[in-house]
């Protein structure tokens, strides 16, 4: 029984290949972000230090995921991923010689993230060529909790790892770590005999330049309804939740007067709330069409963001935070499934790229204005309000979905 309940999450080697792989790269990613913060703020004091950092983290998303997009699917996936994690290896050699020089960090940092654009997408588009399409959600539902479970462990191991072995150590770690998931992506081309058969259909695209493959990857996104529409609630979705992330702090602590040890405690609330959701959604989703377990999950998060607005009680706002990262973990795995299975193989790497890129112009979008507008209104309107928005956005995809066709 509980052997047939795992080969249900992972139905062959070869997804256990990629996740195994996963894993190692997703520890990497979590351990060497906290690595390099830590490295400019013991070099300089200035606020600017993280803020470059983080944009650094951005900017190469913005400008070349499009790009990246088009190689994914022109060129032997498989090859892609190993390549870019090879060169991500060489960045952090580099890493470790510079260390200690706040200029040369940030430029082969930005070298790192450069190499670091296509390896999700990658992954993710890897995932239909070796799954069966009634496995998606179940598949994409770990995929997703491996890397949520290791963003809310990285900084804390991270934290550890420094204390023990200081920078240069960490990043060793972080560099046979990045290894190992070679190692399983090697592995995992050895078993993908069937990937012939993709390199053959892709060569005979290969000779088409890479504006017509970035025309061709927009226009099949702009002309879907289904993937245009999804693309944009989610979006938006997005958008709203990196409002939350922000002024939630604020709300705790300057508003309600949490402690900081109270405030450690309620952020495991959205943690625990998405590594249970996307373990649930996996055991349903054969049960339910994927876009409405979408609309419910995001129903559930503009709930979480109006019901701010009534200054819950410790206890009940643990409640709420649990709901948030509840609904937010069926958003998360029904939309990577909605994509996928509205997406052909041919141009799935494009749709992914794309996606990662307007994930990231929203985002920052919503660290643009939610300090101002939460100085301005105070944070908990704020957050009533952008749930009214999601509320308008859920009822708009309710009556959508219903007129066109999607999984």
């Amino acid at each position: 029984m509980i052997k047939k309940g795992i080969q249900s999450f992972i139905p062959n080697r070869r997804v256990l290949l990629l996740f195994l792989s996963q894993f190692f790269s997703n520890f990497s990613e979590a351990t060497l972000k906290l690595t390099l913060i830590i490295a400019v703020t013991t070099l300089s004091d200035s606020t600017w230090a993280i803020s470059g950092m983080v944009l650094i983290e951005t900017v190469p998303y913005l400008l070349l995921a499009p790009f990246v997009g088009v190689l994914i699917d022109k060129y032997n996936r498989n090859k892609f991923i190993i390549i870019s994690e090879i060169l991500r290896m060489i960045s952090i050699v580099l890493l470790i010689i510079i260390i200690q020089n706040f200029f040369l960090i940030y430029i082969f940092a930005f070298i790192y993230i450069v190499c670091s654009v296509g390896v999700n997408p990658t992954r993710n588009a890897l995932i239909g060529s070796i799954v069966d399409e009634k496995d998606y959600t179940k598949v994409l539902a770990v995929s997703h909790n491996i890397a949520n479970i290791l963003v809310l462990m990285g900084f804390a191991i991270a934290g550890f790892l420094i204390a023990l072995v200081g920078l240069e150590g960490t990043l060793f770690i972080v560099l046979i770590s990045f290894g190992l998931s070679l190692v399983s992506l090697i592995f995992l081309s050895l078993n993908m005999s069937s990937e012939r058969k993709e390199e053959t259909e892709v060569t005979e695209k290969s000779e088409t330049s890479m504006k017509q493959d970035l025309i061709e990857g927009f226009q099949f996104i702009f002309k879907s309804p289904a993937l245009s529409n999804l693309i944009a609630i989610f979006s938006l979705a997005i958008a709203g939740f990196s409002f939350f992330n922000i002024l939630v702090i604020d709300y705790i602590v300057n508003d309600l007067l949490y402690s900081s040890q109270q405030l450690g405690i309620l952020e495991t609330a959205s943690g625990i709330g998405i590594l249970v959701s996307t373990l649930l959604i996996g055991a349903i989703a054969k049960n339910y069409e994927k876009s409405s377990l979408f609309l419910i999950g995001l129903f559930g998060v503009s709930l979480t963001f109006i019901l701010m607005v009534f200054r819950p009680e410790f206890f009940i706002l643990y409640l709420v935070l649990l709901l948030l990262g509840f609904s937010f973990g069926f958003v998360q795995v029904s939309y990577s499934s909605l994509l996928m299975t509205n997406s052909s193989e041919n141009n799935r790497g494009r749709v992914f790229t794309t996606v990662n890129s307007l994930n990231n112009v929203t985002v920052f979008v919503g660290i643009l204005f939610a300090s101002p507008l939460g100085t301005m209104f105070g944070s908990n309107t704020v957050l009533f309000f952008v749930g009214i928005v999601l509320l308008l956005i859920t009822y708009y995809g309710f009556m959508r979905f219903r007129k066109i066709s999607i999984a």
